[in-house]
């Protein structure tokens, strides 16, 4: 197929997928895309769409899977984007942005669309509601909980303290710090959930158990060799 993705296609309000890959579909792609909140899967790979991503596509919010890979796109992507919070795969691999060194603009965008997604319903399954048989670990901002998600991924969940005013300002900071950090020795902060009920940072779990354990505990002993 050739041409131009007809502007028409924001009405097809109920539909979930759009898969029009390995074609030669070319122009930009029509804000009105907009009109597609529903639709969960959207792959545009491979064709020849040129021009910048619209900013109009940051109100498909169920998206889950976006690919715009191996068109002829340019310019940055919309920062906007960061509020498709479903956004689970996102690939714009082979088009012409700007070589060399990424505006910060882009770079923000980069690294919050394709950071992993876990929703508050997800946690709360993993954790089995907050289970106290799955508590790790309190402390006087919160506490820590074992939770494995649907993939079978093993997960600490540090949950804070809604009533305290300083865990308010403790999980902001430590959502801009740990973002930014990264070191083998550090635990990986994999993702952050924060809605009215809940604030928390999602990490690896670490079977092992926590460092004062062993520098603290005569019945553990670290093998440094």
């Amino acid at each position: 197929m050739v041409g131009s993705l007809p502007p028409e296609i924001g009405n097809l309000k109920a539909t979930i997928l759009i898969d029009v890959s390995m074609n030669r579909f070319s122009n930009g792609i029509p804000r009105e895309i907009e009109g597609l909140q529903n639709l969960v899967h959207l792959s545009l790979r491979p064709n020849k769409f040129q021009g910048s991503i619209p900013d109009s596509m940051s109100n498909m919010i169920g998206l889950e899977f976006l690919d715009l890979s191996e068109n002829k796109m340019s310019g940055i992507i919309p920062k906007s984007l960061e509020k498709l919070q479903n956004l689970k795969y996102f690939n714009v691999s082979v088009n012409k942005y700007r070589k060399g060194k990424r505006a910060p603009q882009q770079t923000d965008a980069l690294s919050a669309i394709t950071r992993e997604r876990i929703s508050y319903y997800e946690l709360v399954q993993a954790t089995d509601a907050l289970s106290e048989s799955n508590l790790i670990g309190s402390g006087s901002l919160g506490s820590v909980y074992k939770g494995v998600l649907r993939s079978g991924t093993a997960i600490a969940v540090q949950v804070f303290n809604l009533q305290l005013d300083a865990a308010f300002k403790s999980f902001d900071t430590e959502c801009e710090v740990l973002h930014n950090l990264r070191h083998r020795n550090l635990v990986k902060v994999i993702t952050s959930c924060s809605n009215l009920d809940l604030k928390a940072l999602v990490l690896d779990y670490m079977p092992n158990g926590t460092l004062e354990k062993y520098l603290y505990s005569h019945n553990y002993f670290l093998n440094i060799k």
